[in-house]
């Protein structure tokens, strides 16, 4: 005891030093004090674990259907932008011919009402139900003619039972918008794919098809069988009557450019007249004629194609021809390539409305040949290298 008393003197006695010259002179550095230690202590530190964080506040989850009004409006549906884009004298539209704003157009009216009380534009039975196609074909008039009027057959329509619907592909996210506004479907709005289903890996090397386009050639270029085209819209009428005429629907052909990949695509056009002037746009474009070719004739589809044999012969590919003697437009049933120099090598024929018979309809003559404005969007024409050739002794049919 006594010596743990005379070693706890000494440390004492140290501290104090230590303190004083601290003190009186802080910039000196203490002595160094030599302490004897006579046995070793283990020191036990206990360690507090840090408080959790406090927990964050949950985002709270807005259900789907009131999220459905604000969608919409931004949606192709709500804004009606996609006929508004094309139309414009900006993006080479028919506005440089009318000089006459969309917004005063009768057709801009074709849009679904996006406020909430108008859902039953589309759900007829009750909101949140799946539309039926009859539903879509008021609107998308295009489809319903090639479907239903012209019996065109596409093979998810038509198999299965009829469990195939338009909403079976284009689900509610399309449908109602993704929060984005486009200026056109062909910018991302429709999402799904050919590959969203067909997802064997042995596709592209199934069948010599397959092999020798897949890589060039998206899956509509050969598995849609046409295009549908409402040819020479007599834009007059729809200034002067608010009414849509044109000289009729054309379909069996089908036209071919390359889209934003680089790949041979399936496109259309929209031939109109106004005021004598001649328009045409083209611009990639699905059909619904899916159908599952024939490897005997599908090659002679583009390369015996009358449009490609005139085209290898004249440089030239007649698209339609007025027919005086049957006062009539004529058109190539066959698949078209849009070549490189498209603007020189189509040949177009327009007609126009020389009156009306008693019973409201047209009474169509002779116009001009020549396109006056061109306008292409999200499509290019087809590169010398892209453009098919005859290949000898290969006969086949149009699609």
């Amino acid at each position: 005891m006594r010596r743990a008393m005379m070693i706890l003197g000494v440390l004492v006695a140290a501290l104090v030093v230590v303190l004083v010259a601290c003190q009186s002179n802080p910039a000196t550095p203490p002595a160094p004090v030599t302490v004897e230690v006579t046995r070793e202590v283990t020191r036990v530190v206990q360690v507090t674990a840090p408080a959790p964080p406090c927990p964050a506040t949950p985002t709270p989850v807005v259900p789907y259907s009131d999220q459905v009004p604000d969608l919409l409006a931004h949606s192709l549906h709500g804004t009606s932008q996609g006929m508004k884009y094309f139309y414009s004298a900006a993006q080479g539209g028919i506005e440089q011919m009318t000089n006459i704003p969309y917004d005063q157009l009768a057709c801009k009216r074709c849009h679904v009402e996006s406020s909430a009380d108008k859902c039953q534009t589309c759900h007829i039975r009750e909101v949140g139900d799946s539309p039926p196609a009859t539903t879509c074909f008021a609107c998308h008039g295009r489809q319903k003619k090639g479907l239903m009027a012209l019996h065109e057959k596409d093979v998810h329509l038509t198999s299965g039972g009829g469990k195939f619907t338009c909403a079976t592909c284009h689900d509610a996210e399309e449908v109602h918008g993704d929060g984005h506004a486009y200026h056109s479907l062909q910018e991302g709005a429709i999402k799904v794919g050919c590959t969203d289903c067909h997802t064997d890996p042995k596709l592209p090397k199934d069948n010599v098809a397959h092999k020798t386009h897949y890589e060039d050639m998206d899956c509509a270029a050969c598995h849609m069988s046409n295009t549908l085209v409402c040819y020479n819209c007599h834009f007059d009428t729809e200034v002067e009557k608010e009414k849509k005429v044109a000289y009729g629907a054309f379909n069996h052909w089908k036209f071919l450019g390359v889209n934003d990949e680089g790949k041979i695509t399936t496109a259309t056009i929209m031939p109109v007249i106004y005021k004598g002037q001649t328009f045409i746009a083209l611009a990639p474009y699905f059909d619904h004629s899916i159908r599952k070719p024939d490897l005997n004739t599908i090659c002679a589809e583009c390369h015996s194609s009358p449009a490609v044999k005139e085209y290898a012969a004249t440089g030239k590919i007649t698209v339609t021809k007025w027919n005086a003697k049957e006062n009539k437009m004529t058109y190539t049933q066959a698949v078209i390539p849009i070549p490189p120099n498209y603007q020189d090598a189509l040949q177009f024929d327009f007609a126009t409305i020389g009156g009306w018979t008693d019973d409201g309809k047209p009474k169509w003559e002779f116009a001009k040949t020549g396109v006056d404005l061109w306008q292409m969007l999200y499509l290019k024409p087809l590169s010398e290298d892209q453009m098919p050739e005859p290949l000898p002794g290969m006969g086949g049919s149009n699609p």
